[in-house]
């Protein structure tokens, strides 16, 4: 190659496929790469196109309505849970309340123990 870019005998050495100059090389390339994709010979796992009939229109169909309900089953597993979390942290809530209703009666009750034995003391 020269300085400048490619010379004429590059430009003859890439195009020339060693079959003569008639082609056939870029189409030997082209079945190759083909055949590795699997297209149109037969053979591989190549794309074949398959016509909507109506088993496989209401296939499809059916499958929409199942993803629908499992969809459906999802939200109310999601909601049961949800009311079962709030309804929990409820009563935890409602449990503490009382027991700090509780302490607070004993602090009064000893509070007033207190103020009973210092006026006995000071009877």
């Amino acid at each position: 190659m020269g300085e400048n870019g490619l010379t004429a005998s590059d430009v003859a050495l890439l195009n020339n496929d060693g079959m003569g100059g008639n082609g056939w090389g870029g189409m030997i390339w082209l079945f190759a790469i083909l055949a590795m994709m699997g297209g149109g010979f037969g053979f591989g796992g190549g794309y074949r196109p398959q016509y909507a009939t109506q088993d496989f229109v209401q296939n499809g169909f059916n499958f929409n309505d199942l993803q629908d309900q499992n969809r459906d089953i999802m939200n109310a597993i999601n909601y049961g849970t949800s009311q079962a979390v709030a309804t929990t942290n409820q009563v935890y809530h409602d449990i503490m309340a009382g027991i700090y209703d509780k302490y607070g009666e004993l602090q009064r009750d000893i509070a007033a123990l207190q103020v009973g034995q210092a006026n006995l003391l000071a009877n």
